[in-house]
């Protein structure tokens, strides 16, 4: 009675009241700490969205971003551009003194192991017609594995096609060297292994990007630094 309001009982409290302050209390106060820890996860994921937007966007514009094929620098592109312009030159120079031969020039001591000076006869100059195509055509091969967009061909077409050449500038190198003609030997004999060496080195490495193929990312999976400038 000493110190205790009127209708208060003394002693323990019953078990629906213990468990209802305590038991049920404890499981409210823990789903309230974890209500808390999931916003501030969503929070920091939040933030890291703003975040990634923001290496994004730069001056109301959208960047783009590299694919795993088009990763490389842009001087590393470069080089392989002009490898491929090289060749794509070289080629159409001896296309051109093809269709030369199968027009009728005089240039038959160049040609054929030089083994008709002048004019060619006419299976010869049928024969120069066809390999002036297939030079023109490697001009294009090679043009579509440096990524120009001029010779819109498929990757593998130019992948393979540029091995080929490798192989027939093999073969023309030595052919060249071996011959009796003074101008196979020592004209188109270095041309064809200067033409052979940038060939491989453009079989070798990887397809350049051509202007406009690149896709435009996700800015929420864009990683920092993975923009180009």
């Amino acid at each position: 009675m000493w110190g205790l309001p009127p209708g208060r009982q003394r002693g323990p409290l019953p078990s629906h009241q213990w468990g209802l302050l305590h038991g049920h209390g404890h499981r409210t106060c823990t789903f309230r700490l974890r209500s808390a820890d999931d916003d501030v996860q969503q929070r920091k994921t939040l933030s890291s969205r703003v975040a990634a937007d923001h290496h994004v966007r730069k001056g109301g514009t959208v960047t783009t971003t590299s694919s795993s094929a088009d990763r490389r620098p842009a001087n590393d592109r470069a080089p392989r551009r002009r490898l491929a312009a090289a060749a794509a030159i070289g080629f159409l120079i001896i296309g051109s003194f093809q269709v030369a031969l199968a027009l009728g020039a005089p240039l038959g001591a160049a040609a054929f192991g030089g083994a008709i000076a002048g004019q060619l006869p006419q299976q010869l100059r049928i024969a120069s017609a066809g390999a002036a195509v297939v030079w023109f055509l490697a001009a294009l091969i090679v043009l579509a594995r440096g990524g120009f967009a001029i010779a819109p061909l498929p990757k593998t077409v130019s992948r393979w096609g540029t091995w080929m050449l490798v192989g027939l500038l093999a073969l023309a190198t030595l052919l060249n060297i071996a011959s009796s003609s003074p101008w196979e030997r020592f004209g188109w004999g270095p041309f064809s292994l200067i033409m052979l060496i940038l060939c491989l080195t453009l079989a070798r490495g990887g397809t350049g990007s051509r202007p406009g193929s690149r896709k435009p990312p996700n800015p929420l999976h864009t990683k920092p630094g993975s923009t180009d400038e």
